[in-house]
């Protein structure tokens, strides 16, 4: 990734308060990326919902054939590709 995108995404991120950059006291070179609150419950949030995918997907196949999980991964893919 250039470091463009890299600035880019992070100014969008704390412009929106999920995040805080803090210069280095040691050296002003270095910026720590620090999550807000607001950024913690994102995550959270987030982490939830792939649980809950991983869940429904591992439910959906247990003891079933490699065919099954191969279509259960499909339809998990186009499912995902969806969501854009």
């Amino acid at each position: 990734m250039a470091l463009s995108t890299i600035t880019i995404t992070l100014n969008r991120l704390e412009d929106k308060g999920y995040i805080e950059r803090k210069r280095s006291t040691a050296d002003r070179r270095v910026t720590h990326i620090i999550l807000t609150s607001k950024g913690d419950e994102l995550c959270a949030t987030h982490r939830e919902f792939f649980h809950m995918i991983t869940d429904n997907l591992f439910d959906s196949v247990y003891g079933t054939t490699e065919n099954k999980l191969a279509g259960e991964l499909a339809a998990l893919h186009n499912s995902l590709e969806n969501m854009k």
